[in-house]
């Protein structure tokens, strides 16, 4: 994705501090904890102290805003794919490949091996399929298989030439995208998800905007740093 949880979190200026690693007992006020602290690790989980007592910390998750963030931040890289007018912004490795197998949860297969090209983290645009064309996030990957979030639309085998094309983004955009996504979040209620159910009902909204939409006008300058130009 364009941007991860931790950037997200990190820009949002809720939490007190940071860390590398995941606190524990000894994360208490000797070190400058107290009740009440909110703590950033680097993987992306944050944590709220429930007792600083020396020796004694107790530590508890937050995950109050998780699932928001991941589905924002998938909106917000096919979004700001789109209104960039760029697919691959930096192309790291192209393979195009038949024979694939679009299984369940995820797994991808390849008959020819050729998926070792490709690394655990890598944005994933996949492109020429016959049902799974999209985005999706690489998760672990051997040069015959990979596992992919989110699912497939269709789980089958495509005999059809397919285009995999992993996308790099500049660190600078992508910490304009984790403003933008913390301030969707905190400030406006989540607007970029693109989608809303009411009751049974759900749709899925067309806008591509994202200049126009209410966003500091220092992010929307950003943007236009890596805005190609539309010949039409």
């Amino acid at each position: 994705m364009i941007c991860t949880m931790f950037q997200v979190k990190l820009v949002s200026g809720k939490y007190d501090g940071t860390s590398l690693i995941t606190p524990d007992s000894s994360f208490d006020q000797s070190r400058g904890y107290y009740t009440g602290y909110a703590l950033l690790v680097e993987d992306g989980t944050s944590w709220i102290c429930e007792d600083a007592t020396i020796g004694m910390a107790l530590w508890n998750p937050d995950t109050s805003k998780d699932q928001e963030i991941m589905m924002v931040a998938r909106s917000l890289t096919d979004r700001l794919i789109r209104y960039l007018y760029s697919a691959s912004l930096q192309r790291d490795s192209m393979v195009v490949t038949n024979g694939l197998t679009f299984g369940v949860a995820g797994l991808l297969t390849d008959e020819n091996d050729a998926l070792g090209f490709f690394y655990e983290g890598d944005t994933l645009h996949i492109s020429g399929s016959t049902r799974n064309d999209g985005l999706y996030d690489v998760l672990e990957v051997t040069p015959s298989t990979m596992r992919l979030e989110p699912g497939f639309n269709v789980q089958h085998k495509d005999e059809v030439y397919v285009s995999l094309t992993a996308s790099i983004f500049p660190s600078g955009l992508s910490l304009i995208a984790s403003r933008m996504a913390s301030y969707d979040l905190w400030f406006r209620g989540s607007p970029g998800l693109g989608s809303e159910s009411i009751g049974s009902y759900s749709y899925t909204k067309a806008t591509v905007e994202v200049g126009g939409v209410g966003y500091p006008a220092d992010v929307v300058a950003g943007l236009l740093t890596y805005k190609r130009p539309k010949i039409r």
